[in-house]
């Protein structure tokens, strides 16, 4: 029975969960600088990752692999970071793969944080059933994601679908549903049926409306992404 290590880096916080199959079985929460840089956090996320390990009774072999979230752009054909936005800015000189190998001798995938929301929504959240896919999340900034025909969308230099938050992506990549997540979100009820209305009224969709629906896990989604990426790397690359 293999288990899955999920780390979300965010900005203010990093989650960090230990799954089975989809299922979260536990999740820590840790304090993040991310003006300090990624380096000087990989210490924190080695105890929080041993503390887990030790609670759960595991041994290392009982681990897969890790999955890693980061908010900017990742090449993830190597599992290396390309490029940050003043968030952890030395992630691109850190190689996560040699730290997961030289620490616990376990593989480690890393991918964009929209993408893996988006993944964790399609496999067990608001998008389950659906083969294309757009993702936005409104929170301190925008992030977007797309799935086209059951696939990332990624693009030449890994850019694709996650820098569209201020464009027309009705009309770019033809989802049959919108996932919407982030801080925005709690004001649902409010906001969501009016984006509703206007896609109704002026996306040129003639076969039909696409469904506009809340994220089922806003909070959690990228672990669930994280997980399934380590699982199936081979079968979304």
């Amino acid at each position: 029975m293999k288990f899955t290590i999920a780390i979300d880096l965010g900005g203010t916080i990093i989650k960090i969960g230990l799954l089975h199959n989809g299922e979260l079985i536990e999740r820590k929460e840790l304090q993040a600088q991310s003006s300090t840089g990624l380096k000087a956090h990989i210490p924190v996320l080695e105890i929080a990752i041993d503390e887990i390990m030790m609670a759960n009774q595991l041994a290392l072999n009982d681990i897969q692999g890790i999955g890693f979230s980061f908010p900017g752009l990742v090449d993830s054909s190597k599992n290396k970071i390309i490029s940050t936005n003043k968030k952890y800015d030395d992630g691109s000189d850190t190689d996560l793969v040699a730290w997961a190998w030289d620490k616990w001798a376990w593989p480690l995938y890393v991918e964009n944080d929209a993408r893996l929301a988006l993944l964790g929504e399609w496999q067990f959240g608001a998008g389950r059933g659906c083969e294309n896919i757009v993702m936005v999340t409104l929170g301190t900034g925008i992030g977007s994601a797309v799935l086209i025909e059951g696939k990332l969308l990624r693009g030449k230099h890994f850019q694709a679908g996650n820098l569209c938050g201020h464009l027309t992506m009705i009309h770019a990549f033809d989802p049959e549903m919108i996932i919407i997540s982030g801080g925005i979100i709690k004001s649902g009820s409010v906001i969501m049926p009016e984006l509703q209305n206007r896609i109704n009224q002026f996306a040129w969709t003639p076969w039909g409306k696409v469904k506009l629906v809340e994220a089922q896990y806003p909070d959690s989604a990228a672990l669930f992404g994280a997980d399934y990426m380590v699982r199936f790397s081979l079968d979304i690359r």
